[in-house]
């Protein structure tokens, strides 16, 4: 988006709900190439930005009834109670890190480090993926703006 912004619009205002979507998507996308009985239920910190996420959850669920139905719920948990919220978020915190550094300085060591502390780097790009990349290649979903 923003490497051409005539082609794929300018940045959302909350670039985090656009990458929030992209994460629902991906996990969905998941459960369904594991076939079916396979299903997802997310949980978020419970932030004051918890009720406008939990309406973009369920719109993006009717947006995209394939991956809605195996995206059972979207709950919110306090991370001082849970520590697997806290650790979620300090992982963020490291893999953004990271990112920024490789966005600025694109050195093939940035990029390892980069790759090492995510499962999957997924991006946008032109045509159809092949029979050998479709597995990681991002999820196609429709977006709540």
């Amino acid at each position: 988006m923003k490497g051409d912004p005539n082609k794929y619009g300018d940045l959302p205002k909350f670039p985090y709900q656009l990458a929030f979507q992209q994460t629902l998507a991906e996990c969905a996308k998941v459960m369904t190439v594991l076939g079916k009985g396979n299903v997802v239920t997310f949980a978020h910190d419970d932030g004051d930005d918890f009720p406008e996420l939990h309406r973009i959850y369920k719109e993006f669920k009717k947006l995209n009834p394939r991956y809605g139905k195996v995206m059972v719920d979207f709950v919110p948990l306090d991370d001082k109670v849970h520590p697997p919220v806290q650790a979620a978020d300090v992982s963020a915190f490291i893999t953004r890190r990271f990112a920024e550094d490789w966005s600025i300085n694109p050195t093939p060591d940035n990029l390892k480090r980069l790759r090492g502390s995510v499962f999957k780097l997924s991006g946008w790009r032109e045509g159809k993926p092949s029979a050998y990349d479709n597995y990681i290649s991002p999820a196609r979903v429709s977006y709540v703006i």
